[in-house]
């Protein structure tokens, strides 16, 4: 993840160019949490970012900012790697699936993403006048 880091945070990636170059990662052997390290750290700390940032807000603030980044990154992307293997262990316990991501973590995220479209529906309806 430390590799991935110092490689992504001078890389000029926007968000949506990102993704693909984490799947194409991930599809070479890099973890999720490492995949993640570059999606986050990669567009949040590129040149356009940061010169905002320090424009907007100061020197201070922007080297504040590329630190939480870095630090934040790291950390969400060791949980990651956790979740995933406590997922993988736990779901291979209950059946032998062998398509990639584990039953019980397809099914959380879809409860999850449900949740979400359904807040953001009633949140626009209340919203409306």
């Amino acid at each position: 993840m430390l590799i991935i880091m110092i490689v992504a945070i001078p890389m000029y990636v926007c968000a949506t160019a990102s993704v693909p170059v984490a799947a194409a990662l991930m599809l070479n052997g890099i973890t999720p949490g490492a995949a993640f390290v570059f999606l986050m750290a990669g567009p949040a700390t590129n040149a356009a970012a940061i010169a905002a940032v320090w424009k907007a807000l100061g020197g201070k603030v922007a080297l504040l900012y590329l630190i939480l980044v870095a630090v934040l990154a790291l950390i969400f992307g060791f949980t990651i790697d956790y979740l995933f293997s406590a997922v993988k262990a736990f779901g291979s316990t209950l059946h032998a699936e062998h398509s990639g991501i584990p039953f019980l973590l397809k099914s959380i995220s879809a409860v999850i993403l449900f949740i979400m479209i359904i807040a953001a529906r009633v949140s626009s309806l209340w919203t409306r006048k």
